[in-house]
C-alpha cells in the first residue's frame, strides 16, 4: 500500500510505529461479507482511520510463520526451532510496547485485547515448540487450556483477525498430551 506508513503514523499519533506495524503484519480484516455485521456501517465517504483500514488483505508474515512451523514439524532441528522461536519472542514482547501507544491513541483501543492475545498465544507457541523439540509431553491440562486460549484468540476484534492462531494451534496439536 502506498500510504501504509502514513496510516500507521496517524494511528499512533506520530509515535514509533514499529509495535503497531508488527501487530498489523499479523492480522487480516474480517472478510467483506462479515465486516458489515461487526457493528460499523461503511459508506464510500467513511474515513480510513482504523486498524482494519491499515490491515492488508493477506498477512504475508503469517504465511511465512506457517511455513516455518511446517519446517519445524518436518525437521525439529535447532535452526528450525530458532526460526519459529525468534518470531514468537518478538510477538510476545510486542504488546508491552504497543500498550504504551494504545494508552494515548483511542483508535487503537479496539485491538488492545487482540494484542494481548498475541502475547498469550506466542507464549503457548514457545512452550509447544520446546515440548516438540525436546520430545516431552505437556500435561493434559496445559494442552486443553492452550487450545481454549487459541480458540479465544481466533475471535475478531476491531474487525481484524490474528492470522497466526492456526500455525500455533498446529504446533500445539503436534505435541501429544500425557
Amino acid at each position: 500500500r502506498k500510504n501504509f506508513e502514513m496510516m500507521l503514523r496517524r494511528l499512533t499519533g506520530d509515535r514509533d510505529i514499529t509495535p503497531l506495524r508488527t501487530f498489523i503484519e499479523l492480522v487480516e480484516p474480517v472478510k467483506i461479507y462479515t465486516r458489515h455485521h461487526q457493528g460499523v456501517k461503511y459508506t464510500s465517504s467513511s474515513p480510513l482511520t482504523r486498524v482494519v483500514d491499515a490491515a492488508r488483505p493477506e498477512s504475508m508474515a503469517a504465511r511465512d510463520f506457517a511455513r516455518r512451523v511446517d519446517s519445524l514439524l518436518a525437521n525439529p532441528s535447532e535452526d528450525n526451532q530458532a526460526a519459529v522461536a525468534d518470531l514468537l519472542k518478538i510477538w510476545k514482547r510486542n504488546h508491552t510496547a504497543l500498550q504504551a501507544i494504545i494508552n494515548t491513541s483511542p483508535a487503537l483501543r479496539e485491538i488492545e485485547s487482540l494484542s494481548q492475545d498475541l502475547t498469550t498465544i506466542s507464549e503457548i507457541g514457545m512452550a509447544a515448540g520446546n515440548y516438540y523439540s525436546s520430545r516431552q509431553k505437556p500435561s493434559a491440562a496445559w494442552h486443553e487450556r492452550s487450545l481454549e486460549l487459541l480458540e479465544a484468540a481466533r475471535k475478531p476484534r476491531g474487525q481484524v483477525m490474528l492470522m497466526v492462531v492456526d500455525p500455533i494451534e498446529k504446533l500445539v496439536k503436534a505435541v501429544e498430551a500425557e
